[in-house]
């Protein structure tokens, strides 16, 4: 009986290792997936000139609370709108102040790259031969997208606005 179940495992494993040497994918590398940037929709709540916020700071909201919080820190009127906590997170992204018109600050997209979701903002600014109010400006945007476990990180650059056209 011993016999027969050491030539039962035998035959067990030889079938296994040749249906790996059969398979089509045998002997082939597969790509890191981690690395491949899939992008993640996302819509704007809202976006402004004023807030109380006047460093450049970026904000992850994932409560109800912390949505009442956010919405007095920039003034809003009335209740921010309804947001699945479940399924769904809020991002606010905050440019500071700035000494004049014509800044503002938006989120050109958000992708899962590996083990992270990256958050590329725009912080556009008027170019120096610009005529802008000489008035301080706090810009934000505030979107939600869908929720993730992925910690966030974010990339910045700068727009310059070309006024003399």
């Amino acid at each position: 009986m011993r016999r027969e179940v050491l030539v039962l495992i035998v035959v067990v494993v030889v079938a296994i290792l040749a249906g790996v040497a059969a398979s089509p994918f045998s002997g082939q590398k597969f790509s890191d997936s981690s690395s491949a940037a899939v992008e993640v929709p996302f819509t704007e709540i809202t976006n402004g000139l004023q807030s109380k916020v006047a460093k450049r700071v970026n904000y992850l909201i994932r409560s109800e609370v912390g949505l009442q919080e956010l919405w007095k820190l920039i003034e809003a009127e009335g209740q921010p709108p309804e947001v699945d906590f479940t399924q769904e997170a809020v991002i606010a992204v905050f440019a500071g102040e700035r000494p004049t018109a014509g800044h503002s600050v938006a989120v050109s997209k958000v992708e899962d790259v590996g083990d992270s979701r990256v958050v590329t903002i725009s912080l556009i600014q008027p170019a120096p031969d610009c005529v802008t109010a000489q008035v301080v400006t706090m810009p934000y945007e505030i979107l939600k997208l869908p929720a993730t476990p992925l910690p966030l990180t974010h990339k910045d650059s700068v727009a310059i606005v070309n006024c003399s056209e």
